[in-house]
């Protein structure tokens, strides 16, 4: 599995229902080499458990809505890095997750929903190892999200 992962010049964990023992496997050799990583949905979710958070089911309607349009607000923290990329502290996201992370260990959360959901995550000293709950991939019209695509293939780009 290394050889295959030493191929890759960056990563994106997607959206899906479960993370594996592989995933850890996966994400200890990325985070230890400091390979550009992009978390989508479940795959922030894995970072964020990786790092030692909990996981939760969420009741919020808000919050799963199985459409690809923008359904509630995020709020950016001014000092994180996606708001260097994005240059917004607020944005429109669509979002369709069941579970969440619960608790900030050993990441920064970067941004919030309005009612208190963390929905996106980084880690510290890397080059980029960003998650986000929303589905970005899904507004690609959207300019903050090909901000967000942009910067990470740069990242890719630059670790070659």
């Amino acid at each position: 599995m290394i050889y295959l992962l030493n191929l890759c010049d960056g990563f994106i964990f997607q959206g899906g229902d479960n993370y594996y023992d592989y995933d850890f496997k996966a994400l200890e050799y990325i985070i230890n080499n400091d390979k550009p990583l992009l978390g989508i949905c479940l795959g922030m979710q894995t970072l964020g458990c990786y790092y030692g958070s909990g996981l939760k089911t969420e009741d919020n309607t808000n919050h799963n809505v199985k459409n690809k349009q923008y359904v509630h607000d995020v709020y950016i923290d001014k000092n994180s890095r996606l708001f260097k990329i994005i240059g917004s502290a607020h944005i429109f996201v669509n979002s369709r997750h069941n579970d969440y992370i619960t608790n900030q260990i050993n990441f920064n959360v970067s941004a919030i929903s309005n009612d208190g959901i963390i929905e996106a995550i980084e880690i510290p000293n890397k080059k980029f190892c960003i998650g986000v709950q929303w589905h970005p991939e899904d507004l690609l019209e959207d300019t903050n999200q090909l901000k967000l695509f942009r910067e990470f293939i740069n990242c890719c780009k630059n670790n070659y």
